[in-house]
């Protein structure tokens, strides 16, 4: 039971589109379209914007200042901390690189591996939790006795958005069978172990999803994903027991929203500050990239603002079965594209919203590339432009497809990587 198992689909956080087997499936594309929103009106969303933007920015400024180049810009920086820097510029830039994108990490904590408590170290039977000594603050953990084991599954971002938008995708497909937790393991507990967690608390499947739903919805915007469910949980148990009603899930969630309010309001303002200081840098781009960001911004304001105004409406839209409220949403926070696995087909509003797809997407693969892996470049089906020079080095060479450059090469010029020599950093 992996992720594709148990949704048939995907949403991509950097490209903004929207996978889905067959658009008629409407709880996967709840699930899907849920992530987007996620993506665009919340503190771990404009943490994925900011990564993005400094990674096109650093990089620009590598490519016009620093031959030759050296990738994958991680390990750049790694030979750089042990060995020295050519200069205070060059660590500057390859630090803020890195150091984006281990934020990014961290807050979705996808290499935190799973970690066995005794009795005596856990906070209660659900949760336990591990000091954090570099970041200052205790990491949770939700605990199951296993086999004699305590085991302690890592809470991130990944684990609150995918349990939230699982918990969505039952509620709207009305599979309130409790099963399905049967399935849960260390491969696939991100989807599952917020659900059970709650399961055990209100004894209640179909109440479980709701709550699993709201739970994690608020967790990521009271503040970072793990912190966030650490500050709720401590309130939500005395709610979250047995007998709990729809009706008094909702009212917790509209309390705790109040009750929680001056830290929304903090990492609201926090994001909003980094939504300016983005529109006021990038004053002077080609009209294609400056569509491209501003497409990302203008999600990102919107879902904010619509998250400090306007929570209750907005939830009930997402739990409300009612195409005019999934209308009302998809015209609010528009994805890129909309991809149908079944047919082939693709559905967008506007030519320009292809453009900024392609332009986000081809962003995302440069990305992993130059910073993680630049095998995934040279082997990239799509990357047309690379030419191997020997073993330890290649450059991008500007190709076009028919009369028209294609977004990789659009994106290689913009960002000045083009005939360029880059040295391979295994």
């Amino acid at each position: 039971m992996d992720r594709y198992s148990i949704t048939n689909g995907m949403y991509n956080l950097f490209d903004h589109r929207i996978v889905v087997k067959n658009l008629a499936d409407t709880p996967v594309f709840y699930h899907e379209y849920y992530h987007h929103i996620q993506n665009v009106s919340t503190i771990l969303g404009g943490e994925r914007l900011n990564l993005l933007m400094q990674f096109l920015a650093h990089a620009t400024n590598l490519a016009s200042s620093h031959e030759p180049l050296y990738a994958p810009f991680n390990r750049w920086y790694e030979n750089g901390t042990k060995n020295g820097f050519d200069s205070p510029t060059l660590k500057r830039r390859l630090e803020n690189l890195v150091l984006h994108q281990d934020e990014w990490m961290y807050l979705d904590k996808l290499t935190y591996p799973l970690h066995f408590f005794n009795k005596e170290e856990c906070y209660d039977d659900n949760i336990a939790t591990l000091p954090n000594e570099t970041k200052g603050v205790l990491e949770p953990y939700i605990i199951r006795e296993e086999s004699g084991l305590i085991t302690g599954y890592p809470v991130g971002g990944f684990t609150i958005t995918e349990s939230g938008a699982y918990a969505l995708e039952l509620w709207h497909a009305e599979r309130f069978d409790p099963k399905i937790l049967e399935a849960l393991n260390d491969k696939n507990y991100q989807y599952l172990i917020v659900l059970d967690l709650i399961y055990r608390m209100v004894e209640d499947f179909r109440i479980a999803c709701l709550a699993t739903f709201l739970f994690c919805d608020l967790a990521m915007i009271i503040s970072t994903p793990s912190m966030g469910f650490l500050a709720l949980y401590q309130t939500a148990k005395m709610v979250l027991t047995k007998g709990v009603t729809e009706e008094a899930l909702l009212k917790w969630y509209e309390a705790s929203y109040f009750a929680f309010r001056d830290e929304i309001k903090e990492g609201i303002s926090l994001e909003m500050g980094i939504i300016t200081d983005i529109r006021e840098k990038k004053s002077g781009l080609n009209d294609i990239i400056e569509n491209m960001i501003e497409f990302q911004l203008r999600l990102m304001e919107r879902g904010l603002k619509i998250r400090l105004e306007r929570k209750l409406e907005f939830t009930h839209r997402l739990l409300s079965k009612s195409q005019e409220d999934l209308n009302y949403l998809m015209g609010a926070f528009p994805p890129s594209i909309i991809e149908i696995t079944d047919d082939g087909n693709m559905r967008y509003g506007s030519e320009e919203d292809v453009i900024n797809y392609e332009m986000l997407n081809a962003s995302y693969n440069l990305y992993l590339g130059l910073c993680r892996n630049i095998d995934y470049i040279l082997e990239h089906k799509d990357i047309i432009h690379t030419k191997r020079i020997n073993e330890t080095q290649f450059m991008f060479e500007l190709q076009r497809d028919g009369n028209h450059s294609d977004a990789y090469g659009y994106m290689l010029h913009t960002i000045g990587l083009t005939d360029k020599v880059i040295e391979i950093i295994n």
